[in-house]
């Protein structure tokens, strides 16, 4: 049996997928966000991208498509061609929350994501406007028990950290807050804000400003200490041991990409993850980056 035409054929196709690999990017690179522009995903989304594209001359797109809770952009990315020129920017929601909550999800994190880099730890936030009578945790509980299921909080979807934040919370406490879903984040905010709704769940990224101006204060926040990032507010395990709430964010590709494209995409990020690559002006937008390999994120 002659073998050398299977070793050409087999040799052929290796050097065609070295000279691919070696080109890559050829055009930019699509980052798709499951939050409209504005959003805390989008904002620290946007840091992200300028840190890399500083660093590695890389060139990044940024894709809104915003609904249900991110659930149509992990959707979109799975089903996209698995080139390396298509990403997801993803957090606990969509990655570890939502395949809990839904039978029919549509996609399957282990199955139809590569994991890129883990991005980051955020802290989840509980917010009220500032005419809202209560200041601190204690001060909520006590009112919401007088008024059960009356008092509300803006989260940006369903089965979201944030709305999963707010019942785990209700459990412990005994209460019955009421979860308000809104398509755009920043409209809650501008409502919770003016007082129409008491109460937010989010995270310190987009939320700070209006903390700083005036506009929302700080009522308890989902880290295991008080930290300067978010201005040294009370957390919620300080009330409620253990109630600290997981929230990263990774970067996933398609799952099948090519294993040299997801190292070359994990070396891009990780490089760009050092504490000292970090620009000034993102650490608002970036509050605790992390440096990991490339592996499905776990708190």
């Amino acid at each position: 049996m002659n073998i050398a035409p299977t070793f050409a054929a087999a040799a052929a196709l290796l050097l065609s997928a070295g000279a691919a690999v070696a080109a890559f990017p050829e055009k930019p690179i699509q980052v798709v966000v499951g939050f409209p522009g504005g959003a805390g995903a989008d904002a620290s989304t946007r840091a992200l991208l300028a840190a890399v594209t500083d660093i590695t001359r890389l060139a990044f797109v940024v894709d809104n498509r915003a609904g249900a809770g991110g659930i149509i952009a992990a959707n979109h990315v799975a089903k996209a061609a698995p080139d390396g020129y298509t990403l997801l920017n993803a957090s606990s929601s969509i990655m570890a929350v939502a395949p809990l909550l839904h039978k029919d999800l549509g996609y399957q994190p282990l199955r139809d994501f590569a994991p890129v880099a883990h991005v980051a730890n955020h802290t989840v936030v509980l917010l009220a406007s500032s005419s809202f009578p209560a200041s601190t945790l204690g001060e909520l509980i006590q009112l919401a028990r007088k008024q059960p299921g009356k008092i509300t909080y803006a989260t940006p979807g369903v089965a979201t950290t944030f709305h999963l934040t707010g019942e785990w919370l209700n459990q412990l406490a005994g209460i019955s807050l009421v979860n308000v879903p809104y398509k755009n984040i920043g409209q809650a905010l501008t409502d919770v804000s003016a007082g129409r709704v008491p109460l937010v769940m989010n995270g310190i990224v987009i939320t700070r400003p209006f903390v700083r101006d005036g506009k929302l204060k700080i009522i308890a926040v989902g880290s295991d200490k008080r930290e300067a990032k978010t201005e040294n507010a009370p957390t919620f395990a300080e009330t409620h041991a253990g109630m600290v709430p997981p929230f990263f964010q990774g970067i996933y590709a398609p799952a099948k990409t090519p294993p040299d494209v997801l190292s070359f995409l994990s070396r891009a990020f990780l490089e760009t993850l050092k504490p000292c690559a970090i620009p000034r002006q993102s650490e608002n937008s970036m509050p605790w980056v992390s440096k990991r390999s490339p592996a499905h994120p776990r708190n």
